[in-house]
């Protein structure tokens, strides 16, 4: 099974077309109005997890239109990206919560035990309906 193909399989009941996997070298952060940035490892069962707890919790809030943008955990610059977002990923899942190019929040992975954080998360960043998100790649 291929990347994309890992990631149609884990995201449940959030439609696909929520779902944006991109490479690193071609995000530019400060164009991402409001988005969920998740560091998915295809050989880490936690990453796995968390991702399918994120969709999950996503999927039962209709009001929260912004994208998921699924970077893969061995395919990117990690010096690049500690400059970028200040934390290396170590496989767990890692999501960094995006509003007005700026990241509010860091998780480092989602357990039936910690996913209570992620109506506050999503409620921060609910986006009006006529906005959903924009992710514009650099």
């Amino acid at each position: 099974m291929n990347f994309e193909e890992q990631i149609k399989s884990n995201c449940c009941s959030l439609p696909y077309d929520r779902i944006n996997i991109s490479e690193f070298r071609e995000l530019n952060v400060s164009t991402i109005t409001r988005a969920v940035l998740f560091v998915f490892a295809t050989w880490s069962g936690t990453s796995i997890v968390s991702f399918r707890l994120l969709c999950e919790s996503l999927a039962r809030s209709p009001r929260a239109k912004f994208p998921i943008i699924v970077l893969d955990a061995d395919g990117f610059d990690f010096d690049a990206f500690k400059k970028t977002f200040g934390d290396l990923p170590q496989g767990k899942g890692e999501a960094f919560w995006i509003e007005n190019g700026q990241v509010v929040f860091r998780d480092h992975g989602y357990t039936k035990d910690t996913i209570e954080i992620l109506p506050a998360r999503i409620s921060s960043l609910n986006s009006p309906e006529s906005d959903a998100g924009h992710v514009k790649k650099a």
